[in-house]
């Protein structure tokens, strides 16, 4: 072999060292690079493992104490506070309004809320205050009616200033861009002073209000059916003088909070047949068995564009 011919070799051989070597270094200086900017493991907050409904609540929530909850409130005096838990040991289980308007206090059934703006500055047990401190969702304390008029009242009454307040439903405020949802009532505060006296005997009847929904085939005993399989509530909804606006279905399982969903007229009328004044719809839901001995509570509340409303209750055991 020539001289040349071998340095072309040598050349050649050279190179292709070089090469291999500049590789290796380059998948060497990679893995370290990949080892050193590996990606930590993903952490889920707390807001994230919530259902998508509670996510929505969360949100009206913030925005309503940040925006709507009014902050001037004077607080409670200790004589106020002490004057307020007195009356709310001895409760007022009846008194009568204007225009032969009658409240009875709520001692039974299920409890259904309001939002308030403000904050509630009496502390019961079960109380649902948030992290952010406030308590602003209420359950109903009076169901108030004439027979042409019915609302509900929310929170045990409260003294301030020489007078008596509670919360009433208003008509729910429209916001610009409130996020997502909005809370199925919303109320503000009422001065009852002239009404709230002592406790007075009742021989009436019961208060029938004009808007009805009646649930059609409540269960008296346990529904035998297949897990994974559904029982249909069918229920109806009667009109009164005033087209219904508004529909909410409540579901509890086994004592803990399962499910919500709120419908109003303008947005969903494509889910539910919304009755106009005077007229009647029928309409169901459903619950499904997930194991023996499942026990549903269903509530479901109408109202109407005068704020009018009605609710029924249902117990399902499987």
């Amino acid at each position: 072999m020539n001289k040349t011919k071998y340095l072309y070799l040598l050349i050649i051989f050279v190179s292709l060292f070089i090469g291999c070597s500049q590789d290796l270094n380059i998948q060497t200086e990679d893995e370290e690079l990949f080892e050193e900017f590996s990606p930590a493991t993903t952490q889920v907050s707390d807001y994230d493992k919530l259902s998508s409904q509670d996510k929505i609540a969360v949100k009206f929530r913030n925005y309503w104490i940040q925006n709507i909850l009014k902050k001037d409130i004077p607080k409670l005096t200790n004589e106020e506070l002490e004057i307020s838990y007195n009356r709310a040991n001895n409760p007022i289980d009846y008194f009568e309004m204007n225009n032969g308007i009658e409240c009875f206090r709520k001692t039974s059934g299920m409890n259904f809320g309001s939002v308030v703006d403000e904050n509630y500055q009496l502390v019961f047990e079960n109380d649902r205050f948030g992290d952010d401190g406030y308590n602003i969702v209420l359950d109903v304390y009076y169901n108030c009616g004439n027979g042409d008029v019915s609302f509900a009242l929310f929170g045990a009454p409260f003294y301030q200033n020489g007078e008596w307040w509670t919360f009433k439903t208003v008509k729910n405020i429209e916001f610009e861009n409130p996020g997502e949802g909005v809370y199925r009532r919303q109320s503000s505060r009422i001065n009852i002073t002239d009404y709230f006296k002592e406790p007075v005997e009742y021989a009436g009847e019961n208060i029938i209000s004009d808007i009805k929904i009646e649930i059609l085939n409540c269960p008296s005993e346990k529904v035998e059916i297949e897990i994974g399989e559904t029982f249909e509530i069918k229920f109806s909804v009667q009109a009164g003088d005033f087209d219904v606006t508004s529909i909410f279905y409540y579901f509890e399982l086994n004592d803990e909070y399962y499910s919500r969903l709120p419908l109003n007229k303008e947005n969903h009328s494509e889910f539910f047949d919304f009755p106009i004044a005077n007229e009647i719809t029928y309409s169901s839901t459903f619950v499904e068995k997930f194991a023996d001995g499942d026990t549903y509570y269903v509530e479901i509340d109408v109202i109407d564009e005068d704020l009018f409303s009605s609710y029924d209750l249902c117990k399902v055991d499987f």
